[in-house]
């Protein structure tokens, strides 16, 4: 029975693996600029792999002191980094730049990690969320470990009454 159970577990894990990949990517960023800051958070179906611009309910961008944030734009590979832009409405920027931009390493779109700049964007993380069938497999092998561990307590239990 426990075989049979086995079996069909396993069968059942071959086709989540199977399954089309649908993993997600978050990118957050973040600036500092004359005593002022701004920072965006995106969550996105893929990596960002070509020159793309944010902008409207889609930005998830703030920024203090007033300044409304109307954009983000990434652009991989830019002059041999991966540049992100953060552009503001120029009526509320008082005297600020209307974007500032930081370079990271090439690649740093496409790679989880954390990345610094030494431009107004200075921090970007990228994090690559697991698909459902990732994590459906993980909580699959905890259950079978803690099975096996019970069906090994028991068949100890049984040696020691005996």
């Amino acid at each position: 029975m426990i075989r049979q159970a086995g079996i069909l577990l396993g069968a059942l894990g071959a086709l989540l693996v199977a399954a089309p990949a649908s993993a997600q990517v978050i990118y957050t960023g973040k600036a500092d600029f004359d005593g002022l800051t701004a920072g965006f958070n995106f969550t996105l179906p893929s990596y960002v792999t070509t020159d793309t611009l944010f902008t409207g309910a889609q930005t998830h961008c703030t920024a203090s002191g007033g300044i409304v944030c109307t954009g983000v734009r990434f652009n991989p590979n830019g002059a041999g980094s991966d540049i992100v832009n953060i552009i503001f409405d120029p009526a509320t920027t008082n005297g600020e730049p209307p974007a500032i931009s930081g370079s990271f390493a090439n690649g740093a779109f496409t790679t989880p990690g954390g990345y610094k700049s030494a431009g107004l964007v200075n921090a970007l993380t990228v994090t690559a969320a697991p698909e459902a069938a990732t994590w459906a497999l993980m909580i699959l092998g905890f259950g079978i470990t803690g099975a096996a561990l019970r069906r090994r307590r028991r068949a100890a239990q049984a040696l020691a009454l005996a």
